[in-house]
This record gives structure tokens, C-alpha cells and sequence, in this order.
């Protein structure tokens, strides 16, 4: 979960992602400050593990042509 950290700040402090989370998602009613604290606490549970989830697909699907272009590219340099 520690190396998921950077990501899940570059997720949810991205300009457009706050944006869309804040302004049509996430829109926060009155509530009293009980609530208030309840549903902060629960949206930020949320945005920490959906932003996990999306760290965990995003290495799934690129890790592997990210290391065969890495292979690729230090055979290259090898050579030169």
C-alpha cells in the first residue's frame, strides 16, 4: 500500500480530477458538524482506496510492455 501513496496524491489532486470529484460528484449538503465529519472521513476512505484500485490496475496493464520497452531500450544502449 506504501508505494500506492504517490499515486493516490497525483489521482485526487489532480486539477481535473478535484474538480469533477468536488463539483459534481461530491456535492456536500448541510450537515451538522457530526455529519459533516462522518462524511468527510468516509469520502476520503473512498478516494484512498479507489485511488489503490486504479494505482493497482494502471501497474497491471502497463508493467509489462513498460519492462519490455526498458529491455528494448538497454539492449540499444548496450550495443552503442
Amino acid at each position: 500500500m506504501a508505494n500506492s501513496v504517490l499515486s493516490i496524491y497525483l489521482i485526487h489532486d489532480n486539477i481535473i480530477i478535484r474538480s469533477f470529484l468536488w463539483q459534481k460528484i461530491l456535492l456536500i449538503v448541510n450537515l451538522n458538524s457530526f455529519g459533516f465529519i462522518f462524511v468527510m472521513l468516509l469520502i476520503c476512505i473512498i478516494i484512498f482506496f479507489t485511488s489503490i484500485l486504479f494505482d493497482i490496475i494502471f501497474k497491471l496493464i502497463l508493467s509489462k510492455p513498460i519492462n519490455l520497452l526498458s529491455e528494448f531500450l538497454e539492449l540499444k544502449l548496450k550495443a552503442l
